[in-house]
Order: structure tokens, then C-alpha cells, then sequence
């Protein structure tokens, strides 16, 4: 009887020299490529920086898949997914990428228990990894690793997902609901379907069999309730949008001052480029005769933000480093007073600090406000800054509106 295993074993494409070098390269090509990411470009002790860590070997991974997937695909396609038709490519492509993909499962696992311990989840990780680690080993066996291949360019939303979640500016909520639906719902049924033809039970090359089929239909309700709770996820969001506007539709027609131009007039985008060409000169002209004691809370203010989010210190801007030194002084105040301002909707154009100083909002900065819960107040001036340039330094902060609006300021 164990002869017969091991004759058996011995004979499947498991057991080759070829799929253990596949292994190991692909195990070193993952190790080198998550170290060389993580201490350059996503290096940092940050959480965040932590949470886009993650995402590296998924993101290669899932990348490599989809590309390695179209050409099954397109055949697929083609002739009317009938398996017949399609060129296995097995000893050039498909096990090769199947075994590229189980050395990513364990890559995953390995190198997340070592860095990312806490975010790999027990079903979508451990569970998820080792079940698919047996699945593809098995097909890989029985000789059906280009239906495997065929399946893989359902990694597409896991690649749109995994680019988004690395880079922030390139989320996409539409394009991952978009591939999701189309990929692992539309194709994976029409991929069900062609696996229950006997062209789709012989994809093996020898005997029939169903066992393709189900296990690709065991996957499918996986993936419905997935769906499930992508299409409930879009409804909450659509539905928090529709509230919003109905809220700003209200407070425009109870204050009888528009809060947002429907149609985005030019006049209001021209506003806006005015209020932000108004902040960076006010900012450059405040930091040109700072006293020291503002230019060592800029430093900190800059150690602060590379330490915490792990930003290079060419992809900060002076201006909006500038910015958060003065919006945490006037923050400082928040906390022992409400707002001494109602909300600009009410209409107040002007403002009395007391003692005589009034500040005026200029229309430009209106539309940066509207709607918005602020407080006015005086900057705190060094006394270290005596002479003509403390009261030149307090007539140009007292002359211009500080308004703390999230981690804005605006003068």
C-alpha cells in the first residue's frame, strides 16, 4: 500500500524538482520584495504606515495573478468558455504561478506573524491561506491547475483594493465594487457553469470528474455574501451623501445664504483659488519675521509628522507645516471655552476680539467656512520678540482672521 503512495506521490506534478525551485524563488522574490518596500518607501513606526506594510505581498501577489490569468481568460472568452478549446499552458504557466501563488499564502502568513501579528485575522488569514494552500496543491496534482489560473483573475479587486489601501489618493470605492461584481460573481457563475459541461469535468485530460465544479461552487456563496455586504456598504454611503445635501439644502434656505453652488460656478472655484493663494501668502509673510520660538515649534511640528506618518521631509510642504504649528496654539484654547463665534451661515461679516480689534471675514474665505463650527482669536506673540518687531509681528497677526477648522488656519 505505501508503495503505491509513494509511486503516486513520485508521479504527481507536486513532487518535482521544478515546483521546488518555483517555491523557494518565489519565497526569496517575496521576502526581498516586502523588506525592500517596507524601509523605503512605506518605512515608518506609524500605524498607518504598519496597515500599508500589509497590504505588499497581497498587492504583488494579486497583481502578478491577474496578469498571469488573462491569457485563460481570453481563451475562455473567446469560444464560449469551453474548456476544450483551451490551451492549458501547464508546465510554462500554470503551475508555475499556482505554486508563485501557495508560496504567497505562505509568505503571508510568515512574514505577517513576524511584523503584522495582529492584523492578520483568523478566518480571512489563517483559515483562508491554509484551506487554499491544500486546494491549489490538490489541483496542481490532479493536472487542473489552468482552471486554477482561469479563476485567478478574480484577484483583481484584491489588487484594487491593495492599491488603495497602500496609496490613499488612488482608492477607488467604484472601481473595487465595479471588479468585485464583475469577477467574482459574473465570471465565477459563468465559470461554474462551464465546469459542469463534460468538457468542463475533463479538464484534468483523463477520467471525468465533478470535483472541479464543487469546489468552485463552494467558493461562490463566499462571494454572494461578500457581495451582500459590498452592495449594503454602497446603499449606507449613497443614502449618508442624500442626507448631506438635504441638510445643506436646509440650513442654505433657513440662512438665505447659499452654502454650495450646484452647478460649481466659475466665480466660486475662482473664490477658492483666491482663499488658498491668500493663506500661502499670509503664511510666508507671517514665517519671514517669526520670532525663534515659532521656528522651533515648526521643527518639532515637522518631527512630529515624519516620526508619526513616516513622510520624507521633500514631500512636506513649508506652508501646510506652517499651518498645524499655528493651528495647535490656537487649539490649546478650545478645550477652556466653547466657540465665541456663531456659526458664518448666521451672517456675522465682522468680529470683535475686544478691546477695540475687529476682524472682517474676507468674502473669499467665506466659502472655506460656511456651515463650520470655529473660533477666533489672537495669537500668543513671544515675549522674546521686543521692540518695533514684536508690535510689528503682533499688528500682522492682529490684521489677519486665524480661524482653527480641522488642521487649517486660515488668516
Amino acid at each position: 500500500m505505501w508503495d503505491r503512495v509513494l509511486a503516486a506521490a513520485e508521479a504527481s506534478p507536486v513532487c518535482t524538482e521544478a515546483v521546488a525551485r518555483t517555491f523557494v524563488t518565489s519565497m526569496a522574490g517575496f521576502f526581498v520584495a516586502y523588506h525592500a518596500l517596507a524601509l523605503s518607501v512605506f518605512r515608518g513606526g506609524a500605524k498607518e504606515q504598519l496597515n500599508k506594510r500589509s497590504w505588499i505581498l497581497t498587492t504583488l501577489s494579486a497583481l502578478c495573478m491577474t496578469l498571469a490569468s488573462l491569457p485563460y481568460v481570453y481563451q475562455l472568452l473567446r469560444h464560449g468558455f469551453h474548456w476544450g478549446h483551451v490551451d492549458p499552458y501547464r508546465e510554462s504557466l500554470a503551475e508555475p504561478m499556482s505554486i508563485f501563488f501557495v508560496a504567497y499564502l505562505v509568505s503571508d502568513l510568515l512574514w505577517g506573524s513576524v511584523y503584522y501579528r495582529h492584523l492578520i485575522n483568523f478566518t480571512s488569514g489563517w483559515v483562508h491561506h491554509s484551506a487554499y494552500v491544500l486546494m491549489v496543491l490538490y489541483w496542481l496534482h490532479r493536472g487542473w491547475s489552468h482552471a486554477f489560473m482561469a479563476a485567478a483573475v478574480m484577484e483583481i479587486p484584491t489588487w484594487v483594493m491593495g492599491i488603495g489601501r497602500m496609496s490613499p489618493k488612488l482608492r477607488s470605492f467604484r472601481a473595487f465594487t465595479t471588479t468585485f461584481l464583475s469577477t467574482r460573481i459574473v465570471f465565477h457563475a459563468a465559470l461554474i457553469v462551464s465546469l459542469s459541461t463534460e468538457a468542463g469535468r475533463g479538464i484534468g485530460g483523463e477520467s471525468l470528474s465533478w470535483q472541479p465544479f464543487i469546489s468552485s461552487i463552494c467558493v461562490f456563496p463566499m462571494h454572494v455574501f461578500w457581495a451582500y455586504k459590498l452592495v449594503r456598504s454602497n446603499m449606507r454611503r449613497h443614502k449618508k451623501r442624500l442626507e448631506e445635501r438635504a441638510a445643506a439644502s436646509c440650513a442654505e434656505a433657513a440662512s438665505g445664504v447659499p452654502l454650495r453652488d450646484p452647478a460649481k460656478s466659475e466665480a466660486e472655484r475662482e473664490g477658492r483659488a483666491r482663499a488658498h493663494r491668500v493663506l500661502a501668502a499670509a503664511v510666508r509673510k507671517l514665517w519671514s519675521t517669526a520670532p525663534e520660538a515659532w521656528r522651533k515649534a515648526y521643527a518639532e511640528e515637522l518631527a512630529r509628522t515624519r516620526d508619526e506618518k513616516g513622510v520624507e521631509d521633500s514631500e512636506l510642504r513649508r506652508s501646510l507645516i506652517a499651518r498645524r504649528v499655528l493651528s495647535r496654539h490656537i487649539a490649546r484654547g478650545l478645550g477652556k471655552r466653547k466657540d465665541n463665534v456663531p456659526f458664518l451661515q448666521d451672517g456675522p461679516l465682522t468680529i470683535e476680539l475686544g478691546q477695540g480689534t475687529v476682524i472682517k471675514i474676507p468674502p473669499e474665505i467665506q466659502l472655506l467656512l460656511l456651515g463650520q463650527k470655529y473660533v477666533v482669536s489672537e495669537y500668543p506673540v513671544e515675549r522674546e520678540a521686543s521692540g518695533s518687531r514684536r508690535q510689528r509681528i503682533i499688528g500682522q497677526v492682529r490684521r489677519r482672521l486665524e480661524v482653527a477648522r480641522r488642521d487649517v488656519v486660515v488668516f
